[in-house]
Order: structure tokens, then C-alpha cells, then sequence
């Protein structure tokens, strides 16, 4: 039997495990009451700014596998400046900005990854109709960034299916 997947998206059961995990809103900007989110957070599905002062953009983390020709996308959110936000903002809906790269951190907690929170990324544009696409420094040694520039084989596809929520043994 196949092992199949229930997605928290759509509710619907997908054959297979998951290739890809994502975070509605930044961890700090996640963590507000209901009250103080709408007080003090503006955001969309692509970009955030919490308190006027932290600027924050949705983009792709691909993490390619070995075993398979695709990749696990962990969709996560990434801490930028200002300038790179309202220039990502300005240019939403044009290809002005392809190819540009820009300075983030980690504004998500991947389970199995607690300690990436905060990490150096590298955010690069790409059409205006596709999310940044982001990636570690080649040089950090952080174990999530040497999947990122190593691909991760089924056996550690497993372990990503488990911390998004999925059991791996389930089979119909």
C-alpha cells in the first residue's frame, strides 16, 4: 500500500510524503495575541511588517533531493531591510527586481531545525510571479543549510515528512 498524506491546506489526502512545508506568518509575528496582531502587524501571504520597523518577505527555501529530481520547499519567511522589502513591494507585479539578491535572516522555527531561526540567508527575486527563492551561505555548517547545498536522500525525506506532522507508516 502507498503511504498517503492528509494536507493541512485543502484537508485533502495527497499519495506520497510531502515536498513541501510552510509558515503563514513570521514566528515573532505569529506569537501576538489576535489583538496586538491586528494592532501592531501589516500583512499579506507574501509580506509582513511588524511594529513600522521589521520588514519581512515570504520566499522558498529549496532543499533538492538525491533520490528524485525535485526538491523539499520549505516556504518560510525571512527578515530584510526596509529597502529590499518596499523595493519587493514596489516591483511586485514586474520583473524589475529578477535576479537581484539581498540580505535576510530566518524568521521561522523549522522542527528538527530550532537553532536556523535567525541564520544568515541569501534572498534572491524572481519573476513577479513566483516568491523569492532563499539559501544559506555556502560556508555556514548549520546541518539544514548542508542538506540545502547537499540534497537529503528518502531515508532523511522521512524525517522531513515527520516534522511536518506526517506519519510516514500510514499506509490505506
Amino acid at each position: 500500500m502507498a503511504t498517503s498524506t492528509r494536507c493541512a491546506q485543502c484537508g485533502e489526502e495527497h499519495e506520497g510524503l510531502p515536498t513541501d512545508y510552510g509558515f503563514q506568518l513570521p514566528d515573532d509575528v505569529h506569537a501576538l495575541s489576535y489583538i496586538d496582531r491586528y494592532r501592531r502587524a501589516h500583512f499579506n501571504k507574501d509580506v509582513c511588517v511588524l511594529d513600522g520597523e521589521r520588514h519581512f518577505v515570504r520566499g522558498l527555501l529549496y532543499v533538492p533531493f538525491v533520490h528524485r529530481a525535485d526538491a523539499f520547499a520549505w516556504g518560510v519567511w525571512a527578515e530584510v531591510s526596509r529597502e529590499a522589502h518596499d523595493a519587493y513591494v514596489e516591483h511586485f507585479d514586474d520583473d524589475a527586481l529578477l535576479g537581484a539578491k539581498r540580505p535576510g535572516r530566518m524568521a521561522n522555527t523549522l522542527q528538527g531545525f530550532p537553532d536556523a531561526t535567525g541564520s544568515l540567508l541569501e534572498v534572491e527575486f524572481r519573476d513577479h510571479r513566483s516568491r523569492p527563492m532563499l539559501r544559506f551561505p555556502k560556508d555556514l555548517h548549520h546541518p539544514l543549510a548542508q542538506d540545502q547545498h547537499r540534497g537529503i536522500d528518502a531515508t532523511r525525506h522521512v524525517e522531513y515528512a515527520k516534522w511536518c506532522g506526517c506519519d510516514p507508516h500510514r499506509s490505506h
